[in-house]
């Protein structure tokens, strides 16, 4: 509420949780949706999405949501950057996988004051 959005934070498990393309968290204010998958390491270091992950994200940014990866190195404080989904790499390998490298991160990555 810190911003005025209404956030709803979706199931990470369960039956539903794996058929329909639920993000991490949905955040809605003034007809603006933004979606997010987050992620949080101890460390700065590359953060992967699975093919399902990736998938659930491209799914919401066609229907003209905001699609980020929140991503927080817990050794650089209690901050997270939002990382655009176009900032986010394709790896070859069977299945799919896509990465954000540390580089990546940090080219792309805004603060959330920068995005709300």
């Amino acid at each position: 509420m810190r911003y005025g959005y209404a956030v709803l934070r979706a199931p990470a498990s369960g039956a539903k949780a794996k058929r329909l393309p639920y993000p991490d968290l949905l955040a809605f204010k003034n007809g603006r949706i933004l979606i997010f998958e987050v992620k949080r390491r101890s460390r700065r270091q590359a953060v992967y999405l699975s093919e399902d992950q990736y998938s659930t994200l491209m799914f919401w940014k066609s229907k003209g949501a905001e699609v980020y990866v929140a991503i927080r190195y817990d050794s650089e404080g209690p901050d997270f950057l939002l990382v655009p989904i176009g900032c986010v790499e394709a790896v070859d390998g069977s299945p799919p996988r896509y990465r954000l490298s540390v580089d990546r991160v940090l080219e792309c990555g805004k603060r959330v004051q920068e995005v709300a």
